[in-house]
């Protein structure tokens, strides 16, 4: 049975940690974060992939819904698996339930070590504002934007240094004026994801040469 694994590069440390973990060798084809912004252009990033994949009975998808950009989505000739969340950080949660659950009462921002490294983050919004409008203009704008949350909160999934994430993102907390907040993370979610058996409750099949039609929010 030939696998693939088709993912965004956000979640790449956690993913290679563990294809080390558990010596997996299947292919990965990575999707750039920074199209996470802009879904239509996700959407046919991704159906540009599947477009091309072949000698594969199993695909894996490392994503979320993401803001629907996997709906309308047509497979090729083999089973298309795709977790059941909302997006990659219901991943780091283990399901959308304790995400939720966690977001109640913390109106928050989430962030790995595979968010700082993507092409767009609030740093870099934060410069080419910075650059456009002065630095005064630029931090009334993060406001603005980031005004609906409390925390930010540092998902810590125990493969990379959470204090040197904290340092990283110390300016983010300056301009946001965001409270910090250390957060333990699972990777239980992607390794059942990586490993199967995929069980209906927390994943969906899709037969070859089918449509995806799920839609969240």
């Amino acid at each position: 049975m030939n696998i693939a694994l088709l993912a965004c590069k956000t979640l790449e440390d956690e993913i290679m940690y563990l294809y080390q973990k558990h010596n997996l060798s299947y292919p990965i084809i990575w999707i750039e974060s920074g199209l996470h912004n802009t879904p239509k252009k996700l959407h046919k990033r991704i159906q540009k992939e599947l477009d091309q994949i072949s000698q594969t009975d199993i695909l894996l998808l490392g994503f979320g819904q993401c803001g629907n950009s996997l709906n309308n989505i047509l497979t090729g000739n083999y089973e298309t698996i795709l977790p059941r969340t909302d997006d990659c950080i219901s991943l780091f949660f283990g399901s959308d339930a304790a995400r939720n659950a966690y977001g109640q009462n913390h109106r928050a921002i989430y962030l790995t070590a595979g968010w700082m490294r993507g092409e767009q983050n609030i740093l870099k919004e934060y410069a080419h504002a910075y650059k456009r409008f002065g630095a005064e203009s630029a931090k009334d704008l993060m406001h603005m934007m980031y005004d609906h949350y409390q925390e930010l909160v540092l998902l810590d999934t125990g493969i990379y240094s959470i204090d040197q994430l904290y340092e990283e993102t110390a300016d983010i907390e300056k301009i946001t004026d965001l409270k910090r907040v250390v957060l333990p993370a699972t990777l239980s979610y992607l390794e059942k994801l990586l490993l199967g058996p995929w069980k209906n409750e927390e994943f969906y099949h899709f037969k070859p040469n089918s449509t995806i039609t799920i839609k969240h929010g």
